[in-house]
C-alpha cells in the first residue's frame, strides 16, 4: 500500500501566544494532515510538553529563544514512522531527521537561515547544511524552511529594493549538488 505523504513548511513568526498556537495547530489538523516544518517558533524547552499536548502528535524541536528563531517538525497523530537518525543545532535553526514510514524513506531537513543582512552567517550556514546532509546522498532529501535568500529577486520578492544576495549562488549550488 502506497500512502500519500503530505509535507508543508510554515514560518509562524512565533507561537508563544496560546491562542495563536492553538489556531495554527487546528488549521494544520483541519487542512493539512501531513508533516509540517515550522520556522520561527520562538520555542523553549519549558513549552515542549504543552505544545505536544495541544498538537496531539509528535513534535521535534530545535529551540531558539522565546523571542527569536526556533524550528520544529510536527508529526501528525497516527503516522506510523521510525526515526533512523536525527540531529539539530543549538541555535534553533536546523533539524535533520532520517525517517521511515511504511512506504517512504526520507531525509527531512528544516532550516531557518540567518537574515539577509548577515551574509557571512548565511554562507556559514549553507556550508553547515552541506556538511550535515552529505552523508545521506542516497536518501530522498526534502529541505524546507525559511531561507532568507532570494534566488531571483524579480520572481521571489515584491516591493523594496531589488538587491541580489551573493549567497543566492551558493544556495543554488546546494540545490544543484543535491538534485533539489
Amino acid at each position: 500500500m502506497v500512502e500519500r505523504l503530505s509535507l508543508n513548511s510554515f514560518n509562524c513568526r512565533g507561537l508563544c501566544n496560546s491562542m495563536k498556537r492553538r489556531a495554527v495547530f487546528q488549521w494544520l489538523k483541519t487542512y493539512h494532515q501531513g508533516i509540517t516544518l515550522l520556522q520561527e517558533t520562538h520555542s523553549t524547552e519549558s513549552c515542549e510538553n504543552i505544545w505536544k499536548k495541544e498538537w496531539g502528535g509528535d513534535i521535534i524541536f530545535s529551540h531558539g529563544s522565546s523571542l527569536a528563531r526556533g524550528v520544529a517538525i510536527l508529526i501528525p497523530k497516527g503516522l506510523d514512522y521510525t526515526v533512523n537518525n536525527s540531529s539539530k543545532d543549538k541555535d534553533g535553526r536546523f533539524i535533520l531527521m532520517d525517517i521511515k514510514t511504511e512506504d517512504w524513506e526520507l531525509l527531512l531537513c528544516n532550516v531557518y537561515f540567518p537574515t539577509k543582512d548577515k551574509h557571512k552567517d548565511q554562507l556559514d550556514f549553507i556550508n553547515y547544511i552541506i556538511n550535515q546532509i552529505s552523508d545521506y546522498s542516497d536518501h530522498n532529501l526534502v529541505i524546507g524552511g525559511d531561507f532568507n535568500i532570494c534566488i531571483d529577486s524579480t520572481l521571489d520578492k515584491m516591493g523594496g529594493e531589488q538587491i541580489q544576495n551573493t549567497n543566492s549562488q551558493h544556495l543554488e549550488s546546494l540545490c544543484d549538488d543535491f538534485n533539489l
